[in-house]
């Protein structure tokens, strides 16, 4: 008597389909080093996006700890009829080579002053910008930034940008700090198991794997492989 033995993986390899997958980054900024490529582009007073390691002059503190950008209407003295705008512009990137869906995400800490002051986050797409988020409440904090996730799929196009708008309604604000900024697409599933040796097929999501035949009570050791396939 012998019993066939399946090993089934449903669950394993469910969930290296559903969260593990490799992340190929178009833009991956954390300005620690700067912000080589990035413009910056004034539109009233002289607050205007700039590199910080310290953060708003009035309410010191950090995103992890790092540099970050910055926009702080508070310490520029801004306040009725004096209008603090300034856009912070990404380098141009390819969004075409996303084979599927493409998103950005960043980190963020918007402090609201009172209503009408805003942070608008843009995506061109070659030709037009479209507002793909509008944030006018506070959002995050120093400690626990927010990080928003955005489907900019739609706008692919090889001369892809993102922009950052801040702009206090030409009343008093306080401020808007960046972090982290990354623009991605998965290529694929990053961990892969792979049938035991001599199979050279990998085990799909929700699969399992026919590894043989043992006797009833005989001990069977059986081996598989699980591959990094990406670098995230």
């Amino acid at each position: 008597m012998s019993l066939r033995i399946f090993a089934s993986i449903v669950l394993f390899a469910a969930l290296c389909a559903a969260g593990m997958s490799a992340q190929t980054y178009l833009i991956n900024e954390n300005f620690n080093a700067g912000s080589t490529g990035w413009t910056v582009t004034q539109g009233g007073v002289t607050s205007v996006w700039g590199l910080s390691t310290t953060g708003p002059a009035n309410y010191p503190g950090t995103l992890n700890g790092s540099q970050h950008m910055l926009v702080d209407a508070d310490f520029g003295a801004t306040g009725a009829g004096q209008l603090c705008s300034s856009t912070l512009t990404s380098p141009t990137f390819n969004g075409t080579t996303a084979p599927g869906a493409l998103y950005i995400t960043f980190q963020q800490y918007f402090r609201l002053f009172q209503a009408g002051e805003t942070g608008v986050v843009q995506v061109y797409n070659g030709s037009t910008w479209t507002s793909v988020l509008t944030v006018s409440a506070t959002i995050g904090g120093f400690s626990a930034p927010n990080s928003p996730v955005i489907d900019i799929t739609a706008y692919k196009n090889a001369s892809n940008q993102v922009r950052f708008i801040y702009q206090d309604n030409s009343n008093w604000g306080y401020f808007w700090l960046l972090d982290n900024i990354q623009v991605y697409y998965s290529a694929g599933a990053e961990i892969d198991v792979q049938r035991p040796a001599g199979a050279a097929n990998s085990i799909a999501s929700g699969g399992r794997s026919d590894v043989g035949q043992a006797a009833v009570g005989t001990p069977t050791n059986f081996s598989w492989n699980i591959e990094n396939q990406g670098s995230a």
